[in-house]
C-alpha cells in the first residue's frame, strides 16, 4: 500500500472541504492509501482550534481519528529529534515543519502533501512533494 505523509495544513485545507483533499481522505477511510502524521499535527490541529483558526468540533473530531486512521509517529525517540534538527538546519524549516518532514521520512512516504511551500526544498529521488494551493472551490 502506498505511504503518503501528511502535514497539518492538509488537515485545515479538509475543514475547508479542499476538494482534493477530501478526494485524499476518502481514499484513506476506504483503506486505499496509508497516511503518515506527525505527533506535532496532532499539537498543531489543538493549538489552531485555540487560537480560533480550525473549529472546534471539526479538531476534536480530528484528535481522536487521526490516531485511529492514521499512523502518528511520536517525538519519543533521540534519533527522531536529531533527524528533525538536522532537516531543520539543513533546509531552513520551522521546527514544527521539520517534524513532519522526519516523520515522512522514516516511514519511506513516497508523497507528501501539504500547504507550505518550504517543504519544496526536500529533494530526493522517488518523493513527490505536493504543495497545495487553495482554490476557488475549496471555500
Amino acid at each position: 500500500m502506498m505511504m503518503i505523509g501528511f502535514d497539518t495544513g492538509v488537515f485545515v485545507y479538509h475543514s475547508m472541504g479542499h476538494p482534493e483533499v477530501v478526494r485524499l481522505w476518502a481514499e484513506v477511510t476506504q483503506g486505499n492509501r496509508h497516511v503518515v502524521v506527525s505527533a506535532i499535527t496532532l499539537y498543531e490541529i489543538q493549538r489552531l482550534a485555540l487560537r480560533g483558526l480550525l473549529r472546534e468540533e471539526y479538531a476534536r473530531t480530528a484528535l481522536e481519528s487521526i490516531p485511529v486512521i492514521c499512523e502518528v509517529v511520536w517525538l519519543d525517540t533521540l534519533d527522531r529529534l536529531r533527524r528533525a534538527a538536522s532537516l531543520a538546519q539543513g533546509l531552513n524549516l520551522l521546527a514544527t515543519d521539520s517534524f513532519v518532514l522526519a516523520a515522512c521520512i522514516e516511514r519511506c512516504c513516497s508523497d507528501i502533501y501539504t500547504t507550505d511551500s518550504s517543504f519544496a526544498a526536500y529533494k530526493k529521488n522517488g518523493v513527490v512533494v505536493h504543495v497545495l494551493r487553495q482554490g476557488p472551490s475549496s471555500g
